[in-house]
């Protein structure tokens, strides 16, 4: 779909999709290695069942699949507008640079060097120009801000009238102006919508 379709050949958009596939399981497994520690690791299709693996490794299989991946995908600014949220090599970058840095929480005798490798792969990604901070910080929590510059990793659904609502609940907890007022000798607070929880307000 959309700029996928200017790729010259197939192989490309395989390619493509490849390296799209590293960055999920990369990124998902980052997220149950850190819950769980040794869990199995899955790198095919077969549906045997299988013992744990330990973490370390886990951990290695995750930086590969993001280094492969970065250097098959495309910038996140260049990518479409119908290709936004797909992940692309800012975000293989970015979650990488968070992956050495909880790996030397673990692995402490190497921690200088996965502190060394999160700083200069940090640094790469904000160098690149690929994402920029939105000019205000309550801006990230408005619809205009979805796929901005500022989301690396940012997932879409469609949204039809009837689950709008709960799309942008998240929003409301964020973004509801306050009022407060007198009635009698008690002083009410009431928001426009949603309960104004964590607000950005300018003293924070």
């Amino acid at each position: 779909p959309g700029a996928l379709e200017s790729y010259p050949d197939s192989s490309a958009i395989i390619n493509r999709y490849v390296s799209e596939a590293k960055c999920l399981r990369a990124y998902f497994y980052f997220d149950l290695v850190r819950q769980y520690g040794n869990i199995p690791l899955v790198l095919d299709a077969s549906i045997a069942l299988r013992g744990s693996t330990d973490r370390l490794l886990i951990y290695d299989q995750i930086e590969k699949d993001l280094l492969e991946a970065s250097t098959s995908l495309p910038k996140a600014n260049e990518l479409s507008l119908e290709n936004k949220g797909r992940m692309n090599n800012g975000s293989a970058l970015a979650i990488l640079a968070k992956v050495y840095l909880f790996r030397a929480s673990i692995e402490t005798s190497k921690s200088t060097e996965l502190f060394t490798k999160a700083y200069e792969t940090a640094k790469t990604v904000i160098n690149s120009g690929q994402f920029a901070l939105l000019p205000t910080y309550n801006a990230i929590w408005k619809e205009t801000a979805d796929f901005s510059a500022e989301g690396i990793v940012e997932g879409g659904q469609p949204k039809p009238d009837q689950y709008v609502k709960m799309d942008r609940a998240s929003n409301s907890f964020y973004i509801s102006p306050r009022q407060y007022y007198k009635k009698g000798s008690q002083t009410i607070i009431d928001a426009f919508f949603g309960y104004g929880f964590l607000q950005p307000t300018q003293d924070f």
